[in-house]
């Protein structure tokens, strides 16, 4: 077992190993304190990269040996301050099965009192693991923070962006509540997709299993609580035109408008997780921001009446950014030209 241990411990302080896995590594760390040692030192190189201990990795060898070349990590070894480690693992797995069996009487005074911050960049997709075994599928550009404290103090995480959650475990003295720019969102036993992102003008929650309540910011009493049960989808923004690909006469200082549907049963899934892109009745300004973080590149649309169109479609996600703005050019009075690295988007010239 000594030389496949690291892609298990790996896991282990990924929060993705299983349990008779989680067994394996706890039953190797008891063995001996050099195993101990051989884990903090790991630990704090897992931390130190941007391998972040949140994330789940798809292949823990390939990750470990990606840590190990960029960190020169030591092999396992024969080490000395033997009680030192064993207490610093107790710690550090927070007075659990394992830190029971080591150092009885030791536990964590506190929580950790750091947030942690997972930026996903333009193009990219991750997975988050949480210590209480809830999983988040992050889209791109997304941005996650968990904060200080999370599953002792309470549950308690921020969004700008979109992800898919899948809520595996349930405290009713710690809800897990996010806050996703104009909005709260309470989880009541679920797997639901949101997507705030602070670039974009609207707010949009999906349930695929469960209930959550969703509540404004400004929400001065229950009443203004919206509850979103199984397949239906709760979208705010500015209010819709009346035809897609028509200017939206009600951009600038609109009012908000809210609506709450039931999804049909072809629309009961998740686009990005689909690999598609779906935009219903978007601005084109919003368009371009979503394609700007699918695709990884940048778009200007320069025309100030362009941005007030709306467009809706769906297309894979796999095909070419050209296309998608080729075919939504021959729906709408719109074209682009290609700079640099910059897409920049017009009005058809007026025949």
């Amino acid at each position: 077992m000594e030389n496949n241990i690291e892609p298990l411990l790996l896991k282990y302080l990924a929060g993705s190993a299983d349990n008779d896995e989680r067994i394996q590594v706890e039953d190797w760390l008891a063995a001996e304190p050099r195993h101990l040692e051989h884990f903090m030192e790991l630990e704090r190189s897992w931390n130190r990269s941007s391998l972040n201990s949140y994330m789940a990795p798809a292949d823990p060898g390939a990750a470990y040996r990606q840590l190990e070349k960029r960190l020169f990590l030591p092999p396992v070894r024969s080490l000395t301050r033997y009680w030192r480690a064993a207490a610093a693992v107790a710690v550090l797995l927070g007075g659990g099965w394992l830190a029971s069996r080591l150092l009885p009487a030791l536990k964590p005074a506190h929580p950790p009192v750091v947030a942690t911050e997972i930026r996903v960049p333009a193009g990219e997709k991750k997975q988050v693991v949480l210590p209480d075994s809830t999983r988040i599928w992050l889209n791109a550009g997304s941005h996650l923070v968990i904060a200080a404290g999370y599953g002792e103090q309470h549950r308690r995480l921020q969004l700008d962006g979109e992800a898919l959650f899948d809520i595996r475990s349930h405290n009713n003295a710690f809800p897990l509540e996010i806050e996703a720019g104009r909005y709260f969102i309470e989880d009541i036993g679920t797997v639901f997709n949101l997507r705030s992102y602070s670039a974009d003008k609207t707010f949009e929650a999906t349930v695929l299993e469960g209930q959550i309540n969703i509540r404004p910011r400004a929400a001065k009493n229950a009443e203004q609580v919206i509850a979103l049960r199984k397949n239906e989808t709760f979208r705010a923004g500015p209010a819709l035109a009346k035809k897609p690909g028509m200017p939206d006469s009600s951009s600038a200082g609109a009012t908000e408008q809210i609506r709450k549907t039931t999804l049909p049963p072809e629309a009961q899934q998740i686009p990005w997780r689909n690999d598609q892109l779906v935009f219903d009745s978007l601005l084109f300004e919003d368009i371009a921001r979503q394609l700007e973080r699918h695709y990884n590149i940048h778009i200007a649309v320069e025309d100030s009446v362009l941005k007030t169109y709306r467009f809706t479609g769906r297309f894979s996600a796999r095909k070419d950014y050209r296309s998608i703005l080729q075919i939504i050019g021959e729906l709408t009075p719109m074209t682009y030209t290609i700079q640099n690295d910059t897409i920049h988007i017009q009005s058809k010239p007026i025949p």
